[in-house]
């Protein structure tokens, strides 16, 4: 697969980390040929072996030929959804928040910057250092967040500076982060990229041994949620940038291997079925902020819907045998099989003491990730001693600690990654089918005839029945998407009237008395691991030409290899009441001009400039800059002639890595 040794040959190494599998790709530098690719389970207790088990896959020679390393990964994003990351202190002035924040524990400080940026109340430096020492320890890392810091950023870089004398926690100002306005998106954003700093660093350096230990020293870009390139070190700081990096690393290369301006894209990938939207070449930003795990941010990133549907669903049994495949993940049994020599003995031993009527999954528990740092309760130590280094059921554990099933808090282990649900997934079922026999079919099938004898079904009816359940859900989630992309913001599954059409659509009883049908009007590029297994069916349902490319199963490292460098900053000016100033309000500073055009060029010149240090801070060169600037006016009643609002002032830089350039 590797092609004869070239005399100065640059390559680029691709590897995106997922919550199932680790890939990683050897692009050639130049003509973006695929020269090798491979694929390894991401082993989330410890990210080297997974990063080395995949580049050992490579059975690549030429290492110190790779010229730069790209990452994409979807830890951020699967961090947030599950709540998963670090313990983050939240500073906050100038306005108290009522609503919900991503933060353990929260401090309100005096400090406060009005609207137009003028400070109208000072810090106080004895409260701040208070604030840093009563946090120490009961978090680790901090976020500050003050009203109108965009206006005017002095007083969280007072506090900032002043914490770092009294602690060594990371800590962000939500300045840093975002120049747009609104105070509470703001903050969320500084507390998300403050929960995931550790894990997000963690991942890097991972990453660098690994390199390190191949004799690879190549430097190492990150993929931000909107497709582009930072130099690791920046990732390390800004960690939020990186959410949604997978799908975005997915879009670009599905547009690479299909060669198609307009599809609609469909990455399914373990935890989740990721859809977007591809229109003259490009996929679509949203320009109001990304919204992850249900918190809205200020991050720029792909357009993307994303649907807890993919391999490693959670498949449950509820009332009138009905199914249900995700949002809730598992290992699946498959896999666990081949990680535990007793699995086939604790299913066996499932299936001989279970009442079926009782059985709703079929889930067996391993250890995951067990850190110093994390709290335990003698009965959750006593759990851990109690599975070892195999996989049990509930009864099983409860049996051994002779406690009853119900008194486990085994979900609590899970969320905190402590433990691994491992139970019958979308993979469990392909290996059942025959369709996919990558890990251990036997545990798959001793998994399902247990879990169909509870749900009233036969083997092969169960296996039916399933898979037509995850066939209808991603036929859903498509029309779905479409229906988002179209601007229309609805849940399809919450209308019984909806549902109805789909199951008509889906089903197509020629005996009903009314038939439904829908049409996408564009082709599918179909990417990821399992999108052979679960795509053809849909797309003929939807009378869409379906594309499943090459290296399909790769596409995210591809993707990542093949970013480029982008970096933006904007700034806004606006008349002073009753005066003939302008106020600038830029990243930086906050000026007042007595003259607009010369307001406009100063602002011109510090944004082209900062976009050029952020470019070649995130490891760009050649560095083309643009600056555009747009004036807002409104038509005054009774006259001809128009009000002044603002002059927005945006500046867009766009470089390669400074290794090619």
């Amino acid at each position: 697969m590797i092609r004869k040794e070239q005399e100065r040959a640059s390559y680029i190494l691709g590897i995106d980390t997922g919550g199932t599998f680790t890939d990683c790709v050897i692009l050639d530098s130049e003509s973006k040929e695929i020269i090798c690719f491979s694929k390894a389970l991401t082993t989330k207790d410890d990210l080297k072996i997974g990063i080395q088990n995949s580049l050992y896959g490579l059975k690549f020679h030429d290492f110190e030929k790779i010229a730069l390393v790209c990452l994409s990964t979807t830890l951020a994003t699967n961090a947030i959804v599950e709540g998963k990351g670090h313990k983050t202190g939240l500073v906050l002035m100038g306005k108290e928040l009522n609503e919900p924040l991503p933060a353990d524990e929260c401090c309100f400080v005096k400090g406060k910057v009005d609207i137009k940026g003028v400070i109208v109340e000072n810090i106080d430096q004895k409260e701040i250092l208070d604030t840093a020492r009563y946090l120490e320890g009961k978090v680790e890392s901090i976020a500050i967040s003050c009203y109108a810091s965009v206006r005017n950023p002095k007083l969280e870089q007072a506090v900032k500076k002043l914490m770092a004398k009294a602690t060594d926690m990371p800590l962000f100002c939500a300045h840093e982060l975002t120049g747009s306005l609104g105070f509470l998106e703001r903050t969320i954003t500084s507390a998300l990229n403050a929960c995931l700093v550790k894990i997000i660093r963690d991942f890097i350096c991972s990453t660098e041994s690994v390199l390190a230990g191949n004799q690879i020293k190549a430097p190492i870009m990150v993929v931000k949620g909107d497709g582009s390139l930072m130099h690791a070190s920046m990732a390390m700081e800004r960690p939020i940038e990186t959410v949604l990096s997978g799908p975005a690393a997915s879009a670009i290369g599905a547009r690479h291997l299909s060669g198609l301006e307009d599809a609609l894209i469909i990455d399914m990938g373990g935890t989740t079925s990721d859809i977007a939207s591809l229109h003259q070449g490009t996929v679509d930003i949203c320009p109001e902020g990304a919204v992850v795990g249900g918190w809205l941010t200020k991050v720029k990133a792909v357009r993307v819907h994303a649907y807890g549907l993919g391999g490693d669903s959670l498949i449950q049994c509820g009332a009138s045998q009905a199914l249900t495949i995700g949002p809730e993940k598992a290992e699946p049994l498959c896999v666990t099989s081949t990680l535990c020599s007793n699995v086939m003995e604790e299913l066996e031993r499932l299936f001989r003491s279970c009442e079926p009527a009782t059985l709703t999954s079929v889930c067996l528990y391993r250890q995951g990730n067990i850190s110093s740092c994390m709290a335990f309760s003698q009965t959750e130590r006593q759990i851990f001693e109690a599975i070892g280094g195999g996989a049990l059921c509930q009864p099983t554990i409860a049996g051994l600690l002779h406690m009853a099933p119900d008194a486990l808090n085994l979900e609590r282990l899970v969320k905190t990654g402590a433990l691994i649900r491992c139970s019958i997934t979308p993979t469990d079922l392909l290996h059942a089918m025959g369709s996919y026999a990558a890990f251990d079919t036997k545990a798959s099938k001793k998994g399902i005839v247990i879990l169909a004898r509870a749900s009233g079904f036969g083997t092969k009816a169960f296996l039916r029945a399933a898979a037509d359940q995850f066939w209808k859900q991603l036929y859903r989630f498509c029309l779905q998407s479409c229906a988002a992309f179209e601007g229309h913001d609805f849940d399809l599954s919450r209308d019984k009237s909806a549902l109805y059409l789909l199951e008509k659509a889906f089903s197509q009883d020629p005996e009903d008395f009314l038939l439904a049908d829908f049409t996408l009007n564009r082709p599918i590029v179909g990417v990821g691991a399992p999108i052979h297994a679960w795509m053809p069916k849909v797309a003929k349902k939807l009378h869409a030409p379906l594309l499943i490319p090459k290296y399909a199963e790769v596409t995210n490292a591809i993707g990542a290899a093949l970013g480029k460098i982008t970096q933006s900053a904007a700034a806004t000016i606006r008349p002073v009441k009753n005066s003939e100033e302008f106020i600038l309000y830029s990243p930086q500073e906050t000026l007042t001009f007595c003259d607009l055009d010369h307001a406009v060029e100063h602002a011109k010149k510090v944004l082209a400039q900062e976009v050029k240090v952020l470019a070649r801070d995130a490891g760009g060169s050649n560095i083309d800059v643009t600056v555009g600037v747009t004036s807002i006016y409104t038509q005054a009643f009774n006259a001809k002639k128009k009000n002044y609002i603002e002059t927005k002032i945006e500046a867009f830089a766009v470089a390669l890595p400074s290794v090619f350039a």
